[in-house]
């Protein structure tokens, strides 16, 4: 599971010219995918994953972005429980 949170957080290292739109949207879809096939324990251990890579991060405005976006990641996938 941290591998995947990993990648989503590697996504924000990237940036402006050098990254290709398609893609971008590309490995979105392939990952949002991916995350919509995991079991409840597993959604369990992602959100774990996703919070220890959320606190890590450093407090400024662009980290806060982004640790805001990491939080609010399950609810954005519809996952409720």
């Amino acid at each position: 599971m941290q591998a995947i949170a990993i990648a989503f957080m590697s996504y924000d290292k990237v940036g402006g010219e050098d990254v290709n739109p398609d893609w971008a949207v590309k490995i979105m879809e392939d990952l949002t995918h991916t995350l919509s096939q995991l079991s409840n324990d597993d959604r369990g251990q992602f959100r774990t994953d996703l919070e220890a890579l959320a606190a890590d991060l450093s407090a400024d405005p662009f980290h806060d972005h982004w640790r805001n976006y990491y939080r609010d990641l399950p609810g954005l996938l519809g996952w409720t429980n």
